[in-house]
């Protein structure tokens, strides 16, 4: 009975010992091979649909040699077989003979949308020579570290619609996932565009004007913190100078929809949180751009001059009338005037006597002057009214005040509306200029709430037509100071 139980004792520690190792070298195994997987290199050519299946223990590399065209360009298509219960996802790294890029399977936005495909545009200027044609060479790395098998598909292709051109529509589809963008060379009589981007439905998008430089920023947020860019749903508007991209005399011209129409919106929405494992999330927008030479600079220095022209008549004619129309003295009768002056005279004359008369505290005197000066006006409204040769009491004689009085009065009123034109009229300009420097050096141009499609730039204004519509206010305001003035 002991032996039968030493013998069974024995067989179960030979067992564990045996499962321990093998299960050591097994984890061993694994671990090499995550950190030295096997490198297979596949074959593939343009317009091929690449397969395989791949996992941690190997990397699969790809070799694509193509014949490259200064009006084409490559696009490639990466898919993979979603599944929820996925660790890890797959890495693709694309490198040409001049820059990389790279991107996972599924791709991932911050609301939780999942996108198990992606198509990227290959960046011309990582080409050894970009002006003539010549056969060329990309290189495509898949890897992942997940254990289990991902089955995953490759497909570059050859692109045609890569150049825009003057007044010509170009119509395309975008998604999040799957970015568009086009170059545009200005010609040598053209030294401004005006780009026109419609859409028919009210997905939000980002249209982006950047430097023709790689990497090209067309995926996801940091996508648009380059050049200048607009949030747009139905419709989208730039002007671009060729003085803007002294390096070279292009640009390049990003689309790309937005995860959520949240930018877009009037109100900011609370991103939704996608459940895990809901994938491709339908949000296809149809776009249509046209790129034209716009043809308004000549009218606008005839609206500019036209309506200068227009007050400047407005100013003549205000002075003429101000110039014809007879003083208010002037209208005066004779013995009228008379009396006038003598008055004025003697109160003077009783002004200065009081003044040298009077020897009181600063404040005593404040307080008399203030009680002669009532007594005074109260004693010219009785002169004025009891020297009147009408029966009865005018408007003009109740109006009718020293011309030296009036004078003291309005001291008041040009400094008072200096001071109030000084107070609203700085922080008008000084926000107008703060955000023309912003969207210049930020490229943010949604901070401008106006009409691209209308605005109409001038010098350094982008929307010169927004501030020149306000040179009514202030030509009719100014006229308005002068009259008074003058009154």
């Amino acid at each position: 009975m002991m032996f039968l139980l030493s013998v069974r004792l024995y067989f179960f520690i030979i067992f564990n010992l045996f499962f321990f190792v093998k299960c050591n070298q097994l984890s061993v195994d694994s671990f090499d091979s995550i950190i030295n997987p096997d490198i297979i290199i596949k074959n593939c050519t343009i317009g091929e649909l690449c397969s395989g299946t791949i996992n941690s223990t190997s990397i699969h590399y790809y070799s694509v040699q193509y014949s490259f065209n200064p009006i084409t360009a490559i696009r490639l298509t990466t898919n993979m077989k979603y599944n929820v219960t996925q660790n890890a996802p797959i890495l693709v790294v694309v490198r040409q003979i001049r820059g990389v890029v790279s991107w996972t399977l599924p791709y991932a936005f911050s609301n939780g949308m999942i996108y198990s495909s992606v198509t990227r545009t290959l960046c011309v200027h990582n080409e050894v020579n970009r002006t003539r044609p010549h056969t060329s060479t990309v290189f495509i790395e898949i890897s992942t570290s997940n254990v289990d098998l991902i089955d995953y598909f490759i497909q570059l292709d050859n692109t045609t619609e890569y150049s825009l051109e003057t007044d010509v529509k170009q119509s395309f589809t975008i998604s999040p996932a799957t970015p568009v963008y086009y170059k545009f060379v200005f010609p040598s009589h053209i030294n401004n565009i005006f780009i026109e981007v419609q859409s028919q439905d009210d997905l939000c998008a980002v249209v982006s004007v950047q430097s023709f430089d790689c990497p090209v920023y067309d995926v996801g947020e940091i996508g648009f913190r380059q050049g200048h860019y607009q949030t747009m749903s139905k419709s989208a508007s730039f002007n671009v100078y060729s003085s803007e991209f002294t390096k070279r005399n292009e640009f390049l011209l990003v689309f790309l929809v937005k995860p959520t129409d949240a930018d877009c919106l009037d109100y900011k929405e609370t991103a939704i949180i996608q459940p895990a494992g809901v994938v491709d999330v339908e949000r296809r927008k149809n776009i249509t751009v046209i790129l034209s030479s716009p043809s308004y600079s000549k009218y606008l220095y005839v609206t500019i001059f036209l309506t200068v022209g227009i007050y400047s008549l407005i100013y003549v004619f205000a002075f003429l009338i101000m110039c014809r129309r007879p003083d208010t003295y002037d209208r005066l009768a004779p013995d009228q005037l008379s009396l006038l002056e003598a008055r004025t005279e003697r109160e003077l004359a009783e002004h200065q006597n009081n003044r040298q008369s009077l020897e009181t505290s600063e404040g005593e005197e404040n307080v008399i002057a203030s009680r002669m000066n009532d007594y005074e006006r109260e004693e010219s409204a009785v002169e004025v009214i009891e020297t009147s040769n009408t029966g009865f009491v005018t408007v003009n004689d109740l109006c009718t005040k020293d011309y030296e009085y009036l004078k003291q009065k309005f001291r008041i009123y040009p400094q008072t509306m200096i001071t109030i034109a000084i107070f609203y009229s700085l922080p008008v300009i000084q926000l107008v200029l703060q955000y023309q420097i912003n969207i210049d050096s930020i490229g943010n141009e949604d901070i401008c709430y106006f009409n691209f499609l209308c605005a109409r730039q001038f010098a350094m204004l982008a929307a010169f037509n927004n501030v020149f519509s306000n040179i009514g206010y202030c030509a009719l305001g100014l006229l308005f100071f002068i009259i008074v003035y003058r009154r």
